[in-house]
């Protein structure tokens, strides 16, 4: 068995699979993992992954599906992550830039027009209002 660094995690995390006679189909029934995130792991694909703790308890379900040690596949994904340049590399959780972080509740507001027009009942319960509150001003 070569190391995951030397191939790429995929290729060592495939061989293994294959040398098990297991289907591709069979992993992803055993684990119940969407089969684009199975297909990923194994095509080294990082785009495709969410942050590295959510990727490393996927890389931990397919091991131990595939007859491997879950933690020395995490340990090997970890070392092969390490060797990939920053950029194709998922960003951290949570992390954001400055203006996304800003922006965030002005796209709440700015929807909120479009939910409120598209909802009949608010129409009512606002026409209800003014006209109750034309009503109070002109009996005074």
């Amino acid at each position: 068995m070569t190391s995951a660094s030397a191939n790429g995690f995929g290729t060592w995390l495939r061989r293994n699979r294959e040398l098990r006679d297991l289907s591709l189909d069979e992993v992803i029934a055993e684990t119940r993992l969407p089969s684009r995130v199975v297909l990923a792991l194994e095509e080294d694909d990082t785009s495709v992954m969410p942050d590295r703790c959510y990727a490393l308890q996927y890389v931990r379900s397919v091991s131990l599906a595939v007859g491997l040690d879950p933690e020395d596949a995490a340990l090997r994904y970890e070392e092969w992550l390490r060797l990939l340049p920053p950029s194709t590399l998922p960003p951290p959780p949570g992390l954001l830039n400055p203006i996304d972080k800003a922006m965030q509740p002005l796209g709440a507001l700015a929807r909120l027009p479009q939910r409120i027009s598209r909802d009949p009942m608010v129409w009512v319960i606002l026409l209800c209002t003014v006209g109750a509150a034309a009503l109070l001003l002109l009996e005074r």
